[in-house]
């Protein structure tokens, strides 16, 4: 089985992370690509709303 290559990613969370906005789910093409990012985009809310309540 051969190993694929991965094209490093040049874009940084800042993104998609600003004062007025934030897209939790693009932002995990930093990481992974999209892979599981609904569900971490959960995750993401589900901490903010613990941080803001």
């Amino acid at each position: 089985m051969h190993q694929r290559k991965e094209v490093p990613q040049t874009k940084k969370l800042s993104r998609y992370f600003t004062p007025l906005q934030a897209d939790p789910v693009q932002a995990r093409r930093t990481v992974n690509g999209l892979d599981r990012a609904e569900r971490i985009a959960g995750y993401y809310a589900a901490f903010l709303h613990a941080l803001t309540c």
